[in-house]
């Protein structure tokens, strides 16, 4: 201890005040001439990421399968090894697998592995007769009116994700749920699985939050939908296509 006369050694070393000063000081305004560089860096990663998206928007609305099976591996692999530069258990640098075949990072530290992770999600055509639920959502870029979706959460099945999203989103039960398609989805890395359902009880009701209005179409008034290329849209022209006859389309 301090009062023996014995240095102090360990996580108890007193530090001398003008060093801790003279450290804070220079550590204040290392951040605050660093905060414009790596601002900008920010921007131009957030830019190339922005770019590399619209590029897969645009393969993914004309491309062939194999075209958009391409690009979207891109995508996600570009994701995940930026996401996983260093070890999310103990901070060190992470390697490559030492087998070539085995697509991972490895931490060398603590020897924790990082493989490319995917995230599910459910989207539902939900319908009622001869009409088909949409929904306009806060977080959907223009005026199109899509489909519920969400992610599945921890502990779920498929058809529990289907039913919790729409008790969610539009208040209402469903029945009859059945698989409809996937499609990769790498914003960053999703694989949407969709699903049709019959509607079996409830009054619709958006949430408020994440939709701000839901309404039952027919393929005689359908409001903006989402643009070829995407598995909502994909969905949609199937309903139509089973409902027989041609939609009216706004605009």
């Amino acid at each position: 201890t301090p009062s023996s006369g014995r240095p102090v050694v360990g996580p108890y070393q007193p530090k001398h005040p003008k060093t801790q000063t003279l450290k804070h000081f220079f550590l204040f305004f290392s951040v605050r001439l660093l905060r414009p560089v790596l601002r900008l860096f920010g921007i131009m990663v957030r830019g190339r990421g922005n770019c590399m998206a619209d590029e897969f928007r645009k393969t993914a609305a004309t491309g062939s399968p194999e075209e958009i099976r391409k690009a979207s591996s891109e995508l996600e692999l570009a994701e995940w090894r930026r996401t996983n530069r260093f070890c999310g258990c103990c901070g060190a640098e992470m390697k490559p697998h030492a087998d070539a075949a085995e697509r991972a990072f490895v931490c060398p530290s603590c020897g924790y592995a990082a493989y490319p992770r995917i995230a599910p999600a459910v989207i539902v055509l939900v319908t009622k007769g001869d009409k088909a639920l949409l929904q306009r959502n806060t977080h959907y870029k223009g005026a199109a009116w899509t489909l519920v979706a969400g992610f599945v959460d921890p502990g779920e099945n498929l058809e529990e994700a289907v039913r919790r999203e729409i008790r969610e989103e539009a208040s209402i039960e469903v029945a009859d749920i059945r698989y409809a398609g996937s499609q990769t989805w790498p914003y960053p890395s999703i694989i949407v699985i969709g699903f049709r359902a019959e509607y079996a009880a409830g009054e619709l009701k958006p949430d408020g939050a994440e939709v701000v209005e839901s309404g039952w179409f027919g393929r005689g008034n359908l409001p903006q939908i989402p643009q070829p290329g995407s598995i909502a849209r994909k969905m949609i022209d199937a309903w139509l296509a089973d409902c027989g006859g041609s939609a009216r389309f706004p605009g």
